[in-house]
């Protein structure tokens, strides 16, 4: 026992699991975040380049942001409910 926490091996790799679970959502939101100033430097690079291609100078980015609203909060919020029963589950 540490702290009020009756702990086993197991349920710290459960834990631990939910943890990278949690962390790697996380990144791929972030990566879907990072996209959009990806598409502004492209535009800003095709424009230097004398391209004509539209898709490349002017992405609909608001509509693809609109698209991309919520992306992954579900799964992160029910990471965070298995996190919170593990912690009910394992405190004295």
């Amino acid at each position: 026992m540490i702290e009020g926490f009756d702990l086993t091996e197991s349920c710290m790799q459960d834990l631990a699991g939910h943890i990278e679970v949690h962390s790697e959502i996380l990144g791929w939101q972030n990566t879907v975040s990072g996209y959009f100033d990806t598409l502004h430097r492209q535009a800003k690079r095709a424009h230097d380049r004398n391209l004509q291609d539209q898709t490349l100078l002017s992405p609909d980015i608001p509509a693809l942001k609109r698209i991309m609203t919520g992306y992954g909060d579900n799964a992160l919020a029910d990471v965070a409910s298995d996190i919170d029963h593990w912690y009910s589950s394992y405190k004295w």
